[in-house]
């Protein structure tokens, strides 16, 4: 999960477990999305990635994406498009030498949208 200043941003999976009421939260995370200061976005990204992984393998995204954003919604949730100035921040992210790789595009989008809201 990634925090902006101005409200906090959900990874796709922290969103999905916290619209589903999964119980896979810890308890900090729990009382940060619960606390009425904090304004909460979800991204358009998110949606697209569920709607992918719940085509591909509905066993494993049980939630199709219309029902993921209606839940957010209800949530409270606010929706954060994908702007271009998100794309084109996407090549500045830098990985520290030491960082594992990871080459998800979906998380890379999202570390642009908190970085250069």
């Amino acid at each position: 999960m990634e925090w902006r200043d101005d409200g906090d941003i959900t990874g796709s999976h922290i969103a999905l477990w916290a619209v589903a009421d999964s119980g896979k939260l810890s308890e900090e995370v729990t009382r940060m999305l619960e606390a009425e200061k904090n304004e909460i976005y979800h991204s358009v990204a998110s949606v697209w990635e569920i709607a992918i992984k719940h085509h591909i393998k509905p066993e494993q995204m049980p939630i199709p994406e219309e029902e993921f954003v209606e839940l957010c919604d209800e949530t409270g949730f606010v929706l954060l498009p994908v702007e271009t100035r998100h794309i084109f921040m996407v090549k500045t992210l830098v990985r520290p030498a030491d960082a594992p790789k990871h080459n998800d595009s979906f998380d890379r989008i999202l570390l642009a949208q908190v970085r250069h809201p």
